[in-house]
């Protein structure tokens, strides 16, 4: 919790088999969580990514709670998985965010959230 990352965060191809928490980190560079498997909780509540953010391939077994957060490059969580819970409520989505080939297999809420530029949720699957 509260951590800051002031270069590139690189998590790609990780595999998290307990609970991660995020919440109110701050990424002033780069994110790259391609391929990312989070088997518990994934709670990055209120925290801020400047920069670009690639989820690409992740697979969220858990719920996934992305609240508050700032997403302020451009955020890909394209071919995502999310098994349970996708909450992105009271987010504000400043640059272009892309959920192509998504499958959100249970509730997902983005209520309240601020979208400020192009959104693609192109080929999702909401189930």
């Amino acid at each position: 919790m509260h951590a800051n990352y002031h270069d590139s965060a690189i998590f790609s191809e990780a595999i998290f088999d307990e609970n991660i928490v995020l919440m109110n980190a701050s990424f002033a560079g780069p994110v790259l969580c391609t391929n990312v498997s989070f088997k518990g909780e994934a709670r990055v509540q209120r925290a801020k990514f400047d920069d670009y953010t690639n989820f690409y391939g992740s697979h969220f077994y858990k719920d996934a709670y992305f609240g508050w957060a700032e997403f302020n490059g451009l955020t890909w969580f394209n071919e995502a998985i999310f098994d349970k819970v996708a909450a992105f409520d009271n987010g504000k989505i400043s640059g272009e965010l892309e959920c192509i080939q998504a499958a959100f297999n249970g509730r997902v809420n983005f209520m309240r959230t601020e979208f400020k530029n192009k959104s693609y949720f192109g080929d999702c699957k909401f189930r």
